[in-house]
């Protein structure tokens, strides 16, 4: 299978980002609110794994900067006993780790997209020569 996704602009996968982390907030809201305190990272992590897919490294990173806020001070009620504070650390690492690695697939594409194409142009030289030799 090949992903021919279409290169998308900066600000278009950090606006995705936003929505994703807003919409995660929302789910958190509406479904998982009479969890309290507990489970603080349920809806963040796969947001920003989403964010990220889609955006990459910025997209992550985005989604991390306005998880963490927001679970510490909606979530936590800003405050956090010192398991809660490596629980949360553990959280950022996760998360800048998972943009990473996204990024990474994110380059590898193009890169593949590149050589694809190029692939494809020399072929179609070969083609064109062939045919005036012969």
């Amino acid at each position: 299978m090949t992903w021919n996704w279409k290169p998308v602009s900066l600000w278009q996968r950090l606006l995705t980002a936003l929505m994703i982390v807003g919409a995660a907030s929302a789910f958190r809201l509406v479904f998982f609110s009479v969890l309290g305190r507990g489970i603080p990272y349920l809806v963040f992590y796969p947001a920003v794994m989403l964010a990220a897919l889609y955006g990459g490294l910025a997209g992550g990173f985005l989604a991390t900067a306005l998880s963490v806020p927001l679970s510490f001070l909606w979530v936590q009620q800003g405050h956090l006993s010192p398991p809660e504070w490596l629980g949360m650390a553990i959280f950022v690492l996760s998360c800048l780790t998972v943009s990473a690695i996204c990024e990474a697939m994110r380059r590898s594409r193009q890169l593949a997209n590149l050589a694809q194409a190029k692939a494809r142009a020399d072929a179609a030289g070969g083609i064109r020569s062939e045919r005036r030799a012969g």
